[in-house]
This record gives structure tokens, C-alpha cells and sequence, in this order.
């Protein structure tokens, strides 16, 4: 029953590398990815339930690789060598981003375009991105804050804060696309703004901007007057 186990799983993951093959990430959902990435810790075995079981812990991929390798270890199924290669993940992921962007310093509306359009280029559904910045307004990192559909994108501000606080940031700047509308905020967009804003303050961090990045467009919401951070 083992080996038959063993062939089962082996003949998953080659259908999971065929499938990444074919057409890259498109069409994965987040555990799928995660399961994948196991694949290079874990080399036998299903890495289905394991990946879920992170997402429920750490509350998305972001959450997963931004753990430190302690937190990961208290996971069922998780021992220090994947611990470390996902710690590791992290690390280059955030080296990469870093170098694509070296020197770059958020302080203009043209240079916050720049960066925010190349990082939501081709997003079909609507993202939220926290750039969070150093005392030059230098990116330390650009993480995912939400996701959603077209029109519509749920932030968990909790936990988008507590990503934030990971990063040990001074200032931040929020992006988000409107994929198939214009660069314009709608009242739901000021309210999470001004939430978050309110929760980051209290902790010291500035919430510089909010930039909407639409196909033809692009605004921010503070030169726009809908994000007043002088009068939180």
C-alpha cells in the first residue's frame, strides 16, 4: 500500500509540473502554489494538506514566507530543513524585487507610477499592494496585501497592519488596481484607507498615499483630496 501511495503522489506532481509547463501560474489557486513549492522541501508525499494547513496558520503566501523559521516549525509536518527553504524563499524573493528596483525612492507621483503600473501590469482581477518604505522612501518590500475580482477587493486590515509591523517599516504607501474601470477612488476605498491609516498611526507608521492604477489611468488619492492623512 506504501509504494502504491508513493506512485499515486509521484504521478501528481509530474502532472503539477506539466500543468506549470504548459501555462506557468495561471490558474493555480494559492494552495496549489504552495503545494508546489513543497515539492522542492519535501520529496515524497502528498504536500496537498500540508500547504493548506500553512494558509490556515499564517493566513496567505505572503504570511507563509514572511514567518520566521520558529513559527513554521510549530506547524504539524513542517521540520527546520523546509522551514529554512521556505525562510530562504522569502529572502529571495524579497533580493530579487530589491534589485529590480535598487534606487529607486517613492517620494514622486511619476516614480510611484512607475513602480505601482510595472508591479500590477496584466491583473485581471483587482490587487492591493503595500510598498513599505525606508527613511529615503526606498522600497524595503512589496508585498500582496488582497486580493479580489474585478470591481471588488477585501482587506483584512489586521492582518495587512500586522504584515506591515513584519517589515519594520517607517511609512508606507498602498496601491490598488481598477482593472476594468477608471482611477477613481469609490467610497469604500476612502473608508479602508483612512481605517488603515488610523490603525498605523497609532503605531507610528505613516500612511503616505494610496495610489488607484486603472488601464488609461492613474491617481492619488491624497493630490485627489480623498485621503486626508492631516486630519485623522
Amino acid at each position: 500500500m506504501a509504494k502504491q501511495d508513493e506512485n499515486i503522489h509521484a504521478g501528481h506532481r509530474e502532472r503539477m509540473r506539466e500543468r506549470f509547463q504548459t501555462n506557468g501560474l495561471d490558474g493555480f489557486h494559492d494552495h496549489e502554489v504552495l503545494e508546489m513549492l513543497l515539492f522542492y522541501a519535501i520529496r515524497r508525499g502528498d504536500t496537498n494538506p500540508l500547504a493548506h494547513e500553512l494558509l490556515r496558520e499564517f493566513g496567505s503566501l505572503q504570511g507563509v514566507l514572511w514567518a520566521d523559521p520558529e513559527s513554521l516549525c510549530r506547524v504539524k509536518g513542517v521540520g527546520e530543513s523546509t522551514a529554512q527553504f521556505l525562510h530562504f524563499m522569502a529572502a529571495f524573493h524579497d533580493h530579487v524585487e530589491q534589485s529590480r528596483m535598487r534606487g529607486m525612492s517613492l517620494t514622486t507621483f511619476e516614480n510611484c507610477c512607475m513602480y505601482f503600473r510595472s508591479r500590477l501590469s496584466g491583473c485581471s482581477d483587482e490587487n492591493m499592494l503595500a510598498a513599505c518604505l525606508d527613511d529615503q522612501c526606498k522600497v524595503i518590500r512589496c508585498f500582496t496585501a488582497a486580493k479580489g475580482v474585478p470591481g471588488r477587493v477585501q482587506v483584512e486590515t489586521q492582518n495587512l497592519v500586522r504584515m506591515i509591523l513584519m517589515s519594520h517599516c517607517r511609512s508606507v504607501i498602498l496601491a490598488h488596481n481598477h482593472p476594468n474601470g477608471r482611477a477613481v477612488p469609490s467610497p469604500e476605498d476612502i473608508q479602508n484607507t483612512n481605517t488603515i491609516a488610523k490603525l498605523l498611526k497609532a503605531l507610528d507608521i505613516e500612511l503616505i498615499d494610496h495610489i488607484i492604477v486603472a488601464p488609461d489611468d492613474t491617481c492619488s488619492m491624497r493630490e485627489l483630496g480623498a485621503y486626508l492623512p492631516d486630519l485623522l
